[in-house]
């Protein structure tokens, strides 16, 4: 992720257990805003990168999606709900399954009167935490083999 507006930077390095994200002065940054649409039919928020692309793979276009910086940083997204609402007729808060991505659901909703997608806490007992994890343990893997949507994959990046 960059930023040249807030000369932001984020790196993420999964196979490194001690140091998985490094940054620069991202608290301002809200991942996929510099790419939404000036109006479309849908948002959606989600609490990470990977889920706001899972999203935006399996989706129409009349779609788009946005993440803060962090599962605890909304407060970005909360402050520009008037203009989201000027710009997309539905918007919908789609955090993990667990227990906080339920309560966040629930304040953020409540604050600025969004669409909650609640998933179903049973996910939880079968290691499903988000959007993503559906995606890598239930779609057979050919799907993503297939020609037509690594191109779609790749055209994300």
């Amino acid at each position: 992720m960059f930023s040249a507006e807030f000369n932001s930077w984020k790196i993420y390095t999964p196979k490194d257990s001690k140091n998985k994200f490094k940054s620069n002065n991202v608290s301002s940054v809200i991942e996929g805003y510099e790419q939404l649409p000036l109006s479309n039919d849908n948002l959606i928020i989600t609490s990470s990168t990977k889920d706001r692309l899972t999203y935006l793979t399996y989706l129409n276009s009349t779609y788009s999606a946005i993440n803060p910086h962090s599962e605890n940083a909304y407060r970005n997204i909360i402050k520009k709900s008037h203009e989201l609402n000027a710009r997309f007729k539905n918007i919908f808060v789609s955090l993990d399954c667990d227990k906080t991505g339920h309560m966040q659901t629930k304040v953020i909703c409540e604050i600025t009167g969004w669409k909650p997608i609640y998933y179903p806490r049973w996910w939880i007992d079968i290691k499903m935490k988000d959007q993503s994890d559906i995606v890598i343990n239930w779609f057979p893997a050919s799907y993503f083999r297939s020609e037509e949507h690594t191109s779609e994959l790749q055209s994300l990046g």
